[in-house]
């Protein structure tokens, strides 16, 4: 199956390495410097935790420092995003269907 990245990523210059992470809520934004950023990125998505740890987050701060972020790391945080909005899809319907189990 064929797993298609949820976020988009504005490149106007080489692939730099993350100086700074801000998530901008009204435009959906992960800024990883002043002009490059991740779209597309609802804050449920950003939000979300695995283990105590901001996924989104946490994985961009772990590649602060580096000369540059590979179009297989920006691939992969694409698809990060996409894989975390449907554990939330899922998760909110199995909370729904085990609502309906206690009657």
């Amino acid at each position: 199956m064929l797993f298609e990245p949820e976020a988009d990523y504005e490149n106007k210059k080489p692939n730099l390495s993350p100086e700074i992470v801000v998530y901008d809520k009204k435009t959906k934004r992960v800024y990883i410097n002043k002009e490059q950023y991740f779209g597309d990125v609802s804050n449920e998505v950003w939000k979300y935790l695995i283990g105590g740890y901001q996924v989104m987050d946490k994985y961009l701060k772990d590649r602060k420092g580096r000369k540059e972020l590979s179009m297989e790391e920006i691939n992969h945080y694409m698809k990060i995003a996409k894989a975390i909005r449907l554990t939330i899809e899922t998760q909110e319907k199995i909370d729904h269907l085990y609502r309906k189990t206690e009657i």
